[in-house]
């Protein structure tokens, strides 16, 4: 667990304070936290682990808030896609009541775009793959192997 003075701890809280959620969830400016083992816009592990952590320090968090900025991104055609990365990290630590099938049917409004798209794709993963098909994948995985209770994608 990150400390309460954790810089991202203290990050989270300024994106908090100006209402800046959804920038903090794709690494917008400040709020960039870059990740060392793959292209990615942001670190979504860190970022929600960070998020989880937080939560954790301060219970009494709106987390309405929180269910917003993911509505925000799910929403969003050029990152809606990172909702996955961020769904599983959520339901692996299953304490929050967040609305997964609501942000994955906005994920698949985006679908077509996503099945075009070959950007900001995990430096691990083959460039050939759009990223429609390695979230479908991990997504799949996920419920597969690790046995998470997540929407599906196809």
């Amino acid at each position: 667990m990150l400390s309460i003075d954790n810089v991202y701890i203290k990050l989270f809280d300024k994106a908090i304070k100006r209402n800046e959620i959804f920038e903090f969830l794709i690494g917008k400016g400040e709020y960039e936290i870059r990740c060392q083992h793959a292209e990615m816009p942001t670190d979504t592990v860190d970022v929600s682990y960070t998020i989880i952590d937080y939560l954790t320090y301060y219970p009494s968090f709106d987390i309405s808030q929180l269910i917003q900025g993911f509505i925000k991104l799910s929403e969003d055609e050029k990152w809606c896609w990172l909702i996955v990365y961020y769904m599983i990290d959520f339901k692996e630590n299953g304490k929050y009541d967040i609305p997964y099938n609501k942000l994955y049917h906005n994920l698949t409004k985006h679908k077509e775009s996503l099945k075009n798209n070959y950007n900001w794709i995990s430096s691990n993963e083959n460039y050939e793959k759009s990223i429609w098909q390695i979230i479908v994948e991990l997504n799949t995985y996920s419920q597969e192997k690790e046995k998470l209770d997540l929407p599906n994608l196809e």
